[in-house]
């Protein structure tokens, strides 16, 4: 982690933006050590989802009855975002021998970081409603 960064995106980044891409780095990063981020440092958009199912059953005869389903699937249509929270930021070390001062002392010299690291490219869909007729006998 990097010292004096916030976790989620400045004022003025895209809106789409949820993380602060810069707040991690490998550079300067020691092979073979541990990092000093830690785990739940730095919390994605979350997903909030109510499920919902109502039905009745009719009797036809004796032995017979029809049952008549709905569910709703994300009931109250709230949005939930998915993106490239997961995870690194998709880093490649580049150790190149001809940088002394990395090959020597075994540390991280240059990265390529993936551009939408942190940001809220899509989202699971809307509400979805399924009706159904079931036959008992």
């Amino acid at each position: 982690m990097v010292a004096g960064q916030p976790c989620h995106a400045p004022a003025g980044s895209p809106k789409y933006q949820w993380l602060n891409p810069n707040r991690w780095t490998l550079i300067g990063y020691q092979l073979g050590s541990f990092g000093n981020g830690s785990i739940g440092d730095c919390l994605s958009p979350g997903i909030a989802n109510t499920d919902f199912s109502v039905y009745k059953n009719f009797k036809v005869k004796e032995r017979v009855t029809v049952q008549f389903r709905m569910e709703f699937f994300n009931l109250f249509n709230k949005a939930q975002f998915l993106g490239n929270f997961q995870g690194t930021q998709n880093i490649t070390a580049n150790l190149d021998t001809s940088a002394t001062k990395c090959a020597t002392s075994n540390t991280i010299c240059s990265v390529s970081v993936n551009p939408t690291f942190g940001q809220a490219t899509a989202d699971k869909g809307p509400r979805e409603i399924q009706y159904a007729l079931k036959l008992n006998f």
